[in-house]
């Protein structure tokens, strides 16, 4: 008897983990923009290269210098405050939606492409468009 409840119950944990592997591994899509975006409000930001795939993304290496993220010229100045993105939609391995920032009162469409960097890792972002134009 002793032997069947455990049997039994290995075969319960093992189709729970397997089935629900989101419960024990990184990040979704939704979660990665929204960490993200948690990450453009700091005033640090020297952990938002976290959010990129290091293998995935042509750009890490310029994204990866934190003069990048304080650059006037980057479509993530860090004068601009309060970047939230809205009416996300995610699709396959692309995420669209409404980039708004300075409180507000600037807004633009932006697409994310992201790749599943693994179970540690989740949904890792490779490239980001601004109103069309390829930034990252």
């Amino acid at each position: 008897m002793k032997i069947k409840i455990t049997v039994l119950l290995g075969a319960v944990l093992a189709v729970l983990l397997i089935g629900s592997c989101s419960l024990f591994g990184g990040l979704s899509i939704e979660a990665r923009i929204a960490q993200f975006v948690s990450d453009l409000n700091t005033s640090d930001r020297a952990n938002i290269i976290e959010n990129f795939s290091a293998d995935g993304c042509d750009s890490y290496n310029l994204i990866n210098d934190s003069n990048y993220w304080n650059d006037s010229n980057s479509p993530f100045d860090v004068t601009y405050r309060n970047f939230a993105v809205t009416g996300l939609t995610v699709s396959g391995d692309t995420a669209t939606g409404t980039l708004t920032y300075n409180n507000g009162s600037n807004s633009s469409s932006i697409k994310f492409v992201l790749v599943n960097d693994g179970f540690i890792d989740g949904w890792k972002i490779t490239e980001i468009w601004i109103d069309g134009t390829h930034q990252i």
